[in-house]
């Protein structure tokens, strides 16, 4: 399994400087307001209840939807209640979403709790000594010295920092013992001394927590986190040898995951109980390890300084906490690394910080809350565009089979295992596919090499059709960009996966450029129908 990862750039600074220049930071609401736990399901209320501007609030959301930002789902809380919860269409409340490395802010919350039940001694111990029974054939002293700590905070010295282009990952997971070709990495430091991103370091620490307690990452959170948030509706894929991934691969429901947010918000407590030990919650969200990048790094959670700390995932899927506000933004999307954090954080981060926050409830505001609706309404439920005439080549092509001359049409890797846990993909070769076409949608038909089909709707308003199937829960439209090209786009909804399949129809054959928007992939399938 190929862990997802985060590399964000250096532009982490300049938000940070966006943010505190654009915000107009205001205390929590004072008082003896009694703390609401979403444990059996969120409450809501009007913005104004919570001191917040529905017109604001509205104006946020509708920004959120220019397309380019590729934000899914975005989840509003101040004070304990939801003021505003989006789904941007395909995506919906159902939506279950792979958060990628966002896992490694969970990872570190069991490691807590382990801490605190005892199957850990301290975090300060070597990381080799939780594996006796391993030998490590290029064993040296700074190898020796590295502790579960330093792969908390990303410090371990190993010679891997996938910002740097250095990234060992996919070569580790092809090997026989992932274990074992991870703790042969060379090391490119002493422990503790630099920061390097690599998503290795918490594949150990899920391996530690799961040697440790003796159970999957899964059962131990099931028992010990997920369960006494009421957190239902979670999947976390597994690595070859039957444990979860450290780095990534949970699925959450976005209602489910901004419970994760709510508990650090409140220091690991929940509704009495102290969940996660509060003097972890607090290490955790204190810079341990100076990024490169202008902002801390903690226990798997980036710090931002005197603003608050944020929970990150591939594609785009945060939790920001900001104590000061009493606020949890959550949001997931579907972006490039490149877009995320030079486009899509800005406009999330800088949004919420310009809005108005005050201390205490405001005036109800009956045309500002109609103005909220409707602009929930309208990112659930875009409007269809009219139809154009189909070009003559649509009818030449309908129902017309075109055999491909290679099988890569679309590969879900290396996300397949964050996003379909399990999923075998070899099964993913398509060896042809077919258009047809009716009314306002086409449908898109891929033959796959193990003789399974799959009949994919192609909206042609516009409108993405949503089906599921082997690729998972798909979003499809599509539409004509010459008399001779039609373009499909694919979407798998809760995942960073999208494809943009440009076909280009002349006689007899057909020329894909099959563009991956998250990776910046591009290939060309050539086809030909008989």
């Amino acid at each position: 399994m190929l862990a997802k990862h985060a590399s964000p750039s250096l532009l982490f600074a300049a938000l940070l400087i966006l943010a505190l220049s654009v915000t107009p930071l205001a205390s929590a609401q004072e008082g003896n307001t009694p703390v609401v736990w979403p444990t059996d399901g969120w409450t809501t209320s009007t913005p104004e209840a919570q001191g917040m501007d529905s017109a604001a609030v509205a104006a946020y959301l509708l920004a959120l939807s220019e397309p380019s930002l590729t934000v899914d789902s975005v989840m509003l809380v101040r004070h304990g209640q939801v003021v505003a919860e989006a789904y941007y269409a395909p995506s919906t409340a159902d939506t279950r979403f792979s958060v990628y490395s966002a896992t490694k802010s969970v990872t570190s919350a069991l490691v807590g709790i382990a801490l605190e039940q005892g199957f850990i001694k301290s975090i300060d111990e070597p990381v080799l000594s939780f594996f006796p029974d391993r030998t490590v054939s290029n064993l040296d002293a700074q190898k020796q010295a590295m502790t579960l700590r330093d792969l908390l905070t990303m410090g371990s010295g190993f010679a891997c920092n996938v910002n740097a282009g250095q990234d060992p990952e996919k070569d580790v997971w092809a090997a026989d013992d992932w274990l074992q070709a991870t703790l042969e990495l060379p090391m490119a430091g002493a422990p503790g001394e630099q920061w390097r991103y690599c998503n290795l370091n918490f594949a150990l620490v899920a391996a530690i927590l799961e040697a440790a307690t003796g159970q999957s990452a899964m059962e131990f959170a099931q028992a010990n986190l997920f369960g006494p948030l009421g957190i239902t509706e979670v999947v976390w894929a597994t690595r070859p040898d039957g444990g979860n991934g450290g780095a990534a691969g949970l699925q959450f429901s976005l209602r489910d995951w901004a419970k994760f947010g709510y508990l650090y918000l409140h220091g690991g407590q929940w509704d009495g109980a102290q969940i996660v030990p509060a003097q972890w919650v607090a290490d955790s969200l204190t810079n341990q390890l100076s990024t490169p990048f202008g902002v801390g790094y903690g226990y798997g959670w980036w710090v931002f300084e005197g603003l608050g700390v944020l929970a990150l995932g591939g594609g785009g899927q945060y939790i920001f906490v900001l104590p000061g506000l009493d606020v949890l933004l959550v949001a997931t999307g579907t972006a490039t690394e490149a877009t995320r954090t030079m486009h899509q954080l800005p406009a999330l981060l800088g949004g919420l910080m310009s809005m108005p926050y005050a201390g205490e409830p405001l005036p109800e505001n009956p045309e500002g809350e109609a103005q909220l609706a409707a602009a929930i309404a309208a990112v659930a439920n875009p409007a269809p565009a009219a139809v154009p005439p189909l070009p003559e080549m649509a009818g030449q092509i309908d129902g017309k089979v075109y055999g491909l001359f290679s099988p890569a049409l679309v590969s879900l890797e290396p996300v397949v295992d964050s996003v379909i846990p399990g999923m075998d993909t070899s099964v993913l070769g398509t060896q042809a596919l077919s258009l047809s076409f009716s009314g306002d949608a086409a449908v898109l038909t891929l033959f796959f090499t193990d003789g399974q089909q799959e009949a994919i709707p192609v909206g042609l308003d516009g409108i993405y059709r949503v089906s599921t199937g082997r690729l998972g829960p798909i979003g499809a439209k599509g539409e004509w960009l010459t008399p001779n090209t039609f373009r499909v786009y694919l979407k798998n909804i809760g995942g960073s996966l999208q494809y943009r399949l440009d076909m280009t129809f002349n006689g007899a054959v057909l020329e894909i450029i099959a563009f991956e928007v998250h990776r910046g992939d591009v290939k060309a399938v050539f086809g030909a129908t008989g």
